[in-house]
């Protein structure tokens, strides 16, 4: 589906997507926009599961495009998907709490974006607790400044463990800014 949103929830109470298999999409495959943000800040789960997926041959058109994006959720969890040959980012998380990215293999992404990663959030100042654990990132392509993991513009508050990167692009973590981010136990492998 060239040029479009294949699924977009707006203000959703719960979503749940498991074992599809979303491609070819030229813009953005899942996008969930959480229920109001003040549900959000006063942590009520929105319930949004997203689980043993495959996304793959995606972001053909439109730049900034992503396999899921998520914007406010409080407990979300993306587990066991699977993201395969991405123009740009596999998982864009902002304003987010309490989400949990695990279990996901990210292989041949960001072939045409720069400044990006394969899972990535921008100005996550005051959203935290925020996990990316026991992933693997591969053939992240390595073209001016490509991250695996990117934490942008004084995110906080960001764990990052347990994952292996093997040839996961220029720079495989980056905090740009930020506080109180924690990266442990990865396994890095430059191929």
């Amino acid at each position: 589906i060239a040029g479009s949103v294949v699924i977009e929830v707006n203000r959703c109470s719960s979503f749940n997507l498991q074992s599809c298999e979303l491609y070819k999409f030229g813009d953005t495959g899942v996008r969930v926009e959480a229920r109001e943000k003040s549900k959000r800040r006063e942590l009520v789960s929105q319930n949004i599961v997203i689980d043993n997926n495959y996304f793959h041959d995606f972001g053909l058109i439109e730049s900034w495009s992503e396999g899921i994006s998520l914007d406010n959720a409080y407990e979300a969890k993306v587990s066991h998907n699977y993201f395969k040959n991405g123009a740009h980012a596999a998982i864009r998380y902002d304003n987010c709490i309490d989400t949990l990215i695990e279990y996901n293999v990210f292989d041949n992404m960001m072939w045409t974006t720069a400044d990006y990663g394969a899972v990535y959030t921008w100005e996550s100042v005051t959203y935290r607790s925020n996990k990316i654990r026991y992933n693997l990132f591969k053939n992240i392509r390595v073209k001016d400044g490509q991250y695996g993991i990117y934490l942008d513009d004084n995110s906080c508050g960001q764990e990052v463990y347990g994952n292996l990167f093997y040839n996961a692009g220029s720079t495989t973590i980056t905090f740009n800014g930020g506080r109180d981010n924690e990266v442990h136990d990865n396994v890095v492998i430059a191929a």
